[in-house]
């Protein structure tokens, strides 16, 4: 799969720094992981990825963390049917990351070993997969639109 447009490099360093805001989806008050990789994919790549947010976010807002991530995996499994999975990382591929061994975090891969993403804890940065953090086990998959 190609996306529709191919961003000019260096295009992720703008948004360095963006903090996180629970279903933000904009750099401007802030993101979350999944509003991140839309507003990139719509701004830099021509494609718009879903968002079903709506669907679990006022279920999600009261429950604890670990039924949380439940409801966000399920969300995510929801999605999968609308990408492709591959085998390595290109620029704009969506990085499925494990977090409590649940797949419920979003990084956008910058086309190597590199992603770009933002956490609760730490506002939009660049993070390396094997790194220790983010070691290759907490790869559920790398995906890319249909």
């Amino acid at each position: 799969m190609a996306f529709a447009q191919t961003p000019e490099k260096g295009w992720h360093v703008d948004y360095l720094g963006v903090p996180y805001l629970w279903r933000g989806r904009a750099p401007d008050p802030g993101w979350d992981c999944w509003g991140m990789i839309r507003f990139c994919h719509d701004r830099h790549f021509g494609f718009l990825s879903p968002d079903r947010s709506d669907l679990y976010s006022a279920r999600a807002d009261a429950l604890p963390r670990r039924e949380k991530f439940k409801l966000q995996a399920q969300l995510l499994r929801e999605y999968r049917g609308e990408w492709q999975k591959i085998e390595a990382p290109i620029m704009g591929a969506v990085l499925l990351l494990k977090v409590d061994d649940l797949p419920v975090h979003v990084g956008l891969s910058l086309g190597d070993r590199t992603f770009l993403h933002v956490t609760k804890t730490q506002s939009t940065h660049v993070a390396t997969l094997g790194d220790g953090v983010w070691d290759l086990k907490k790869v559920e998959g790398i995906y890319v639109p249909r």
